[in-house]
């Protein structure tokens, strides 16, 4: 038996391997100072990761962080006062075993209690989330022109393939001041940022990367709690060198770390960003892939199988519109939604916001959080989810107010196509069957292709095509009576 050569052509072949995700949590007590009064009642804890370090030792990822979390409570004497923590977060994920991944660490919920008048306590949980990158390299074999004797099941390969994912870190400065018309800051309870409408141009060997961030600063006034909304625009100009002239690359902007500077009291801070840029590279893949062959003249045998080749599908949009009656015990005067994160998990992904009502608690507004998730059942996988909340409005009830908005869940579709393949094609030389008519009638079978039907009478595809007066591209027609042409 002999090995007949097959010429196969290769394509890198990028694509997430499976999401470890491993839970955080920290607990941390601090004695209120000898200058803030008594605690009496804790009305909001605001978090914020104001550092954040990723580091990979072999197949294990660390992360560290650092998280602020600001206590806003009301004291003994009936005013409001804000005592502020820091509180460190580890964890380590296994599963990248060549160092490359993508990581996020996302806050899921807060926790913060007074034991007693001089003491508070506050609970964090939150999720490391790391996904390995693998690469390899998928050898498809291809057909060869002039190959005598041989007939192929020929299958068309074509699209986008995922030819790299990277991920490069960023940080830069960002001045954020009140408006002329909003009360000034006496303290400062947190910020939040997240990134829209993120758009790349691609250059050989770097990505100009366009995004709008917003910032959401929560800060306490003479009247109470206010927030303030800022749009900034953001721009990167970051190297990869996977990209070639032709390619393109489907872009996520994450903030992982902000920090605040006071600059001008009550009125104007330094905000430092820290975050990463995950792209996905794409490369045009397209090839006649053999999927299956046999020989008119010798008598071969095909060994066949499959490869999955990653393709990259369309952007997915997926939307899901909430409506919750949510108790807070006071007049809502604003609701506002951010997003938490997303968690994997039995064939979908799970979408957590927070819900912050404003309520006039008499004494100036009082922050409300709740949760509100939203499942999307997924098929297949989704590259570089992110979730937005808008169109949130609420009407008042009366202990609180009905809140409504809508959830949407955007990402790139992931394609894991299983393309059929000849592994391997042996001849055991020249037929030696007994003569055959020149001509055989057959009536086609449910579910049988042209292509099974010359195989077993080792016809030729082209001639069975012109002795019925069909075309390569007509349906199969069950039931029809072919004529097939014999040596």
């Amino acid at each position: 038996m002999t090995e007949l050569f097959l010429e196969k052509t290769e394509f890198d072949c990028c694509f997430p391997g499976t999401a470890v995700c491993v839970p955080l949590e920290n607990t941390v007590e601090c004695i209120v100072p000898d200058a803030l009064p008594d605690v009496l009642e804790i009305l909001r804890c605001v978090c914020t990761v104001t550092e954040c370090t990723k580091s990979a030792d072999g197949d294990r990822v660390r992360v560290n962080a650092s998280v602020e979390a600001c206590v806003l409570y009301r004291s003994e004497e009936g005013t409001r006062e804000v005592l502020r923590l820091s509180v460190p977060m580890q964890a380590q994920a296994e599963g990248c075993a060549d160092g490359r991944y993508t990581a996020e660490i996302c806050l899921r919920r807060t926790e913060c209690t007074a034991p007693n008048s001089r003491k508070v306590s506050v609970r964090i949980f939150g999720e490391l989330c790391v996904r390995p990158i693998l690469q390899e390299k998928v050898a498809l074999p291809v057909v060869v022109p002039g190959t005598e004797g041989l007939e192929f099941d020929v299958r068309e390969v074509s699209g986008a393939c995922i030819r790299d994912i990277v991920q490069r870190e960023f940080s830069f400065a960002e001045e954020l001041e009140l408006p002329a018309s909003a009360p000034e800051a006496a303290a400062v309870l947190g910020i939040s940022a997240a990134a829209r409408d993120v758009d790349c141009r691609i250059i050989p060997g770097k990505a100009v990367v366009k995004a709008v961030i917003d910032y959401r600063l929560w800060y306490l006034a003479d009247d109470g709690v206010r927030d303030a909304l800022f749009s900034m625009p953001f721009s990167q100009i970051l190297e990869f060198p996977a990209i070639g002239e032709g390619d393109t690359a489907r872009i996520s902007v994450s903030v992982a770390a902000l920090s605040l500077r006071e600059e001008e009291a009550g009125r104007i801070w330094s905000v430092t960003v820290s975050g990463s840029v995950c792209a996905a590279v794409f490369g045009t893949c397209s090839a006649a892939v053999i999927a299956d062959a046999y020989s008119t003249r010798d008598a071969v045998t095909a060994e066949r199988g499959t490869r999955c080749l990653w393709r990259a599908g369309e952007n997915a949009v997926r939307e899901h519109e909430f409506r919750e009656v949510l108790e807070c015990g006071g007049r809502v005067i604003s609701a506002a939604a951010e997003p938490l994160g997303i968690l994997r998990g039995d064939g979908k992904l799970t979408a957590e916001i927070s819900v912050i009502l404003l309520t006039d608690g008499g004494e100036g507004t009082v922050p409300v959080t709740h949760r509100v998730s939203a499942e999307f059942p997924m098929e297949g996988e989704l590259l570089f989810p992110e979730v937005t909340v808008t169109e949130v409005t609420f009407v008042p009830a009366s202990t609180g107010a009905e809140v409504r908005g809508r959830i949407r869940l955007h990402g790139t579709e992931l394609c894991a196509e299983q393309v059929p393949v000849v592994e391997k094609l042996c001849s055991e030389g020249p037929r030696t069957e007994a003569h055959i008519p020149s001509v055989t009638l057959r009536r086609v079978a449910a579910g049988e292709r042209y292509f099974d039907i010359c195989r077993t009478y080792s016809a030729p595809l082209s001639e069975l095509f012109a002795a019925n007066g069909l075309e390569p591209t007509d349906r199969v027609e069950e039931a029809r009576m072919l004529i097939i042409p014999r040596k």
